[in-house]
């Protein structure tokens, strides 16, 4: 079955190859033409696009996020569609999932399933640990559209923290995708001093209540320092029950050290064009080094999920944390 999914993949693939070369042709130059006045980081713009993909080959729901991708200025969806189209047509004709867009066991991923694995992770926390929660922070908010799903009508205030540029963006792209965010309490911080903790409670964050702290993709723009004193920030303004989650990726990952990367494994990574700030060596125990990071901060390590495997030629590529204040 997957031959046959595979080879249906590569017949559209040859036969509507000049459509796929203008559509890149088409995005390429869009992105160019606009990128310097939009000057949106990689973090950002990656995760919405990969929950587009999600979407579009029936992984994951996510109308909000394809709306909000639909409408960034530097984007050209009839460019993205007709560069997809070849995959797009095999998938709904044979069911084939292109490696980018498949969502692999845990523990198994690989750097075209990364993001597909952090994102689902978070739907979890949303879906299971919203129960009692009063508040939730999204800490390096980027362009996540979540909030609408699963706290929208309900009795949770809800805050994004990110930087002004960011903030002001989203704003004006929510504006076009006709996503109602008035309801959001924003706060533009650079994440370098503690300057937000005080605006959380000049907006109406109220620290006697059990918080939910979301920290999807901090990691990529924050170093050690700045990780560290993000949490103890966190843990002096959150009560008792309330719990915090991030995700960071490996220093294997981030110097490219895995025997089993390929050739083409390295130029999506420097494609990419975003050097990560923080990491830890997956064989220095990192489970430990997170056990103890979060008792510094006051909170328990309650879920420790690897993303990869040890293997003789490679390590897990990074993890996702999920915290609880004591």
């Amino acid at each position: 079955m997957k031959t046959f999914q595979f080879l249906t993949y590569i017949v559209f693939q040859i036969v509507l190859l000049p459509i796929s070369f203008f559509g890149l042709i088409l995005s390429t130059i869009k992105y160019w033409a606009l990128k310097s006045s939009v000057k949106l980081p990689v973090s950002v713009t990656n995760p919405l696009f990969n929950k587009w993909v999600l979407h579009t080959f029936k992984q994951r729901k996510d109308a909000d996020a394809v709306e909000m991708l639909s409408n960034l200025p530097e984007m050209s969806m009839a460019g993205l569609w007709y560069v997809f189209l070849p995959a797009i047509l095999a998938n709904r004709l044979t069911g084939y999932l292109p490696s980018f867009a498949r969502i692999s066991q845990p523990e198994k991923e690989s750097i075209y399933t990364l993001l597909a694995s952090r994102t689902l992770f978070f739907d979890k926390i949303y879906e299971e640990k919203l129960e009692g929660i009063q508040q939730v922070v999204l800490v390096g908010a980027g362009f996540d559209t979540r909030l609408l799903k699963y706290c929208k009508h309900k009795n949770i205030a809800a805050f994004e923290l990110d930087s002004e540029d960011v903030l002001n963006q989203k704003h004006s792209v929510s504006q076009r995708a006709a996503l109602d965010q008035s309801w959001i309490n924003t706060i533009s911080t650079d994440f370098k001093s503690l300057d937000w903790v005080k605006q959380l409670t000049f907006k109406g964050f109220m620290k006697e209540k059990k918080t939910l702290f979301l920290l999807e993709g901090y990691t990529t723009n924050a170093d050690e320092t700045e990780l560290i004193q993000t949490l103890k920030g966190i843990s002096t303004i959150c009560s008792k029950g309330s719990q915090v989650a991030f995700d960071f990726y490996s220093m294997e990952f981030q110097e490219q050290r895995q025997e089993s990367f390929k050739l083409k494994d390295k130029l999506l990574i420097r494609l990419n064009g975003q050097k990560l700030k923080f990491g830890i060596e997956m064989t220095a125990a990192p489970k430990v080094y997170l056990t103890n990071l979060m008792t510094y901060a006051d909170m328990l390590l309650t879920d420790f999920v690897m993303m990869g495997d040890f293997t003789p030629t490679s390590r897990p590529l990074g993890a996702l944390v999920l915290a609880q204040k004591h």
